[in-house]
């Protein structure tokens, strides 16, 4: 099959490849392919354990109090956990921690790769106008994060092109507010 992108690029999936998303349509292959690495290289992050899976909406509420908890300490492996559980748990509570994660002048290029994956996991429309300025971060797999995040929540692509992300959000806040409502209504 082949997919002609919004980017203009022409690629073949090919059969045994993995099935792409349909904002992954959109994305250039090594951009896509830097993101499977690093989910790859950080998967032992993203188990959210079966306690929270199985867990009564009482379980899931403490595991989430303790996750923002953890998640603002010190950098360690329980901190790397937490922040990794908040995006996976794909709730609206998380965002706001992770967003300052994110945005953290302290913060380890992983402690705010993690974050900002946690973002694009839950679908936080919020971020998009952090995820522009990302663009131009000095850690490449932020950068690489932020492209990933801005074709999911908004269905269309620049790549790192920041200017046109730009005047396509001046062009777009209507359709990133619904897109906020949307999240809200799949959050409740």
């Amino acid at each position: 099959a082949i997919c002609v992108c919004f980017s203009g690029l022409v690629y073949s999936q090919e059969p045994g490849q993995i099935a792409l998303q349909d904002f992954e349509k959109l994305i250039e292959p090594e951009t896509l392919n830097q993101v499977r690495v690093l989910n790859e290289q950080f998967k032992q992050y993203f188990d959210l354990g079966q306690e929270y899976i199985d867990g009564s909406d009482e379980v899931k509420k403490e595991l989430l109090k303790k996750w923002i908890t953890d998640a603002r300490r010190e950098s360690d492996t329980e901190k790397l956990n937490a922040i990794a559980a908040l995006g996976n748990a794909e709730v609206e509570e998380a965002a706001g921690v992770l967003t300052s994660i994110v945005n953290g002048a302290n913060e380890t290029s992983q402690t705010r790769w993690l974050a900002l994956r946690g973002l694009v996991v839950i679908g936080e429309p919020k971020a998009v106008p952090l995820m522009i300025r990302l663009l131009k971060d000095e850690d490449p797999n932020i950068t690489v994060y932020a492209k990933y995040g801005l074709a999911k929540l908004t269905k269309v692509y620049f790549g790192d092109d920041q200017q046109k992300w730009i005047e396509w959000f001046k062009e777009n806040k209507i359709r990133v507010v619904e897109l906020s409502q949307q999240a809200i209504g799949k959050w409740k």
